[in-house]
């Protein structure tokens, strides 16, 4: 291995280092739990954004209908928070541009998952779910 211009520890050839990382790359999409205790290294992915970025209910999920697929998000990054609106697939808006969100993730069975810019929310939540008119639903 290779840091600074400097050989830290020799483990082979590109070849079988690469293998060797595409290995346990694979060992994490098989098991999102792999090494979690013991083999993670935290030097390597020091703030877990490969264990983040998997969503261990992927496979449980429904895949898009066509009408998620015909909502989309624009955004406009101007001002704190960013603005957010929300169009169909004819160009209507649904929901109108405003600072109203502060984060927002794509719809999915027709509601979506928005954190909302009120007083005690942050960019790490709480998260609160939404229909296509912007209500609260399940609350």
């Amino acid at each position: 291995m290779v840091e600074d211009s400097v050989v830290r520890e020799h483990v082979g050839s590109f070849t079988e280092w690469l293998l060797g990382e595409l290995s346990e790359l694979e060992r994490h999409i098989a098991d999102p739990g792999f090494g979690e205790e013991t083999d993670r290294d935290d030097a390597g992915d020091p703030h877990r954004l490969f264990g983040y970025s998997l969503e261990y209910d992927l496979f449980e999920r429904s895949p898009y209908s066509a009408a998620d697929l015909e909502l989309n998000w624009v955004e406009k990054q101007a001002g704190s928070p960013y603005s957010y609106g929300l169009i169909d697939a004819e160009g209507r808006w649904r929901i109108p541009m405003g600072q109203r969100f502060i984060c927002v993730r794509p719809f999915r069975d027709g509601t979506a998952e928005v954190i909302l810019n009120t007083e005690g929310s942050s960019y790490s939540g709480p998260w609160t779910r939404i229909d296509t008119e912007g209500r609260p639903v399940g609350q």
